[in-house]
């Protein structure tokens, strides 16, 4: 069995990609990485696209990774690079209340995922971006799948499924 050395973790906001991500990296001995960290600068102001993308295919091009976030505008580069991609499909009701819930939590506090400068964020177009996210983005990762047969597409529609693909990764 070939050994995974790069896993892109995906989903909407709220269903736990930085948390799985963390498990991955972890149980594999890998380095993880945060799209937010790349793509934003201090007070939610988005980098400039193209810093954006070099930084992204200079990460891309390293042996090893775990990269956490969605970011459609590097997809192509990240899914041809990685071996696995764990589409996180957790229900809309469950990720409201866990940004919600981790809003509450981290308000007024830097997470260690998210750039300086950028707290917890809820702002109507946020929460509206979590709202519309789902329907979309499923057709798009079924879409993702598809086209890149060697890519290994693991896709977890369960808290209990995400609990037992750690205890499998662990095992």
């Amino acid at each position: 069995m070939v050994k995974v050395k790069r896993v892109l973790v995906v989903g909407t906001s709220g269903v736990g990609k930085t948390t799985l991500s963390l498990e991955i990296a972890e149980a594999l001995g890998l380095p993880v990485h945060h799209l937010d960290l790349l793509g934003w600068q201090a007070g939610w102001v988005r980098r400039p696209k193209a810093e954006f993308e070099r930084d992204v295919d200079a990460l891309m091009k390293k042996d090893a990774w775990v990269v956490e976030g969605n970011y459609l505008e590097t997809l192509s580069a990240r899914v041809g690079r990685a071996q696995v991609l764990v589409f996180i499909d957790l229900p809309l009701w469950l990720c409201l209340v866990r940004v919600f819930g981790r809003w509450w939590k981290n308000r007024g506090q830097q997470r260690h995922d998210l750039p300086e400068g950028c707290l917890e964020p809820l702002p109507w177009t946020f929460l509206k971006w979590v709202l519309s996210a789902p329907p979309s983005r499923q057709a798009l990762w079924r879409r993702v799948a598809k086209d890149y047969p060697k890519l290994r597409f693991v896709r977890l529609s369960s808290a209990r499924q995400v609990d037992a693909f750690v205890r499998e990764l662990r095992a």
